[in-house]
């Protein structure tokens, strides 16, 4: 048990020491409150599910919100994802290559 407890230690740090996606968000100025707003909404430690939705306009900077949430809270999770441009791929690519991508992240 002791060898599990260390991998499982092991995975713990790694998830926090290594993001996923080199960091976009650092040196943005007026999102701070927008991202703060959004980790309120998520309820994280809460037992429940929660799907929150960020729309507008292009250009005004909702993917960038989306992935400084993801940045701040994906080391909570034990396998995360972040997708982009969801929309424009599934009407060129269909859906399936949708699933590809994403099971390919979770695996």
């Amino acid at each position: 048990h002791e060898a599990l407890l260390v991998e499982s230690i092991a995975q713990h740090i790694h998830r926090k020491l290594v993001p996923k996606l080199p960091s976009c968000t650092e040196n943005l100025v007026g999102i701070a409150s927008k991202v703060e707003e959004v980790n309120k909404l998520i309820g994280m430690g809460l037992n429940d599910v929660r799907f929150i939705g960020i729309w507008g306009m292009g250009g005004i900077g909702k993917t960038t919100i989306a992935r400084a949430v993801y940045e701040a809270i994906h080391c909570e999770f034990e396998v995360t994802c972040f997708l982009v441009n969801v929309r424009e791929m599934s009407e060129s690519n269909g859906l399936v290559h949708i699933q590809r991508q994403l099971l390919s992240h979770l695996s």
